[in-house]
């Protein structure tokens, strides 16, 4: 040994064409092996008010409250800001 570490030949032609072929064949197998999906619906809805107490006194900034919405008829996701 030399001191150096081992060095790969990745241009040999035949063990990176193997390679290549391995993995295209892998990927093929599992791209013919998934089935469609129906798509199902999805409903969404967004809103932001203005939540600001103006009878504190004056006002800098405003304050708002956001919230996210979503659900596809069976769960129903809600995110608030």
């Amino acid at each position: 040994m030399n001191g150096r570490p081992a060095q790969i030949n990745w241009s040999s032609g035949r063990g990176l064409l193997n390679k290549w072929r391995g993995l295209s064949l892998i990927g093929m197998m599992f791209l013919l092996a998934v089935q469609p999906v129906e798509a199902g619906t999805l409903k969404a809805g967004a809103a932001k008010v203005d939540i600001t107490n103006l009878d504190a006194g004056p006002v800098n900034d405003r304050s708002y409250a956001r919230a996210l919405v979503i659900s596809d008829g069976q769960t129903t996701v809600v995110i608030v800001g």
